[in-house]
């Protein structure tokens, strides 16, 4: 139900990351216009931090993951199979 995916599970020890798959994304796939792209993610912390450098990525909370709260900006998903509903 997506054109393109990507990243990958990845090291806590690069706390930069988030900002390099945003810029990434920028320079690859040209503006982030809004209802475009999609950040799924489960932890609050990199769910803000996008929200905060690219503000039209529509943030996604994956429920099932380690995180225990919904960021503010995020749409909190129970599985994989409601993804499809909120991107579709």
């Amino acid at each position: 139900c997506v054109e393109t995916v990507v990243g990958t599970e990845v090291s806590r020890a690069d706390r930069r990351l988030k900002e390099k798959q945003v810029h990434l994304l920028q320079k690859h796939f040209g503006g982030l216009e809004a209802g475009r792209y999609f950040f799924v993610d489960d932890l609050p912390a990199n769910l803000e931090y996008v929200g905060g450098v690219a503000p039209d990525v529509q943030l996604v909370f994956a429920a099932w993951g380690y995180g225990k709260r919904v960021a503010k900006q995020a749409v909190a998903i129970a599985s994989p199979v409601e993804l499809e509903q909120v991107i579709g």
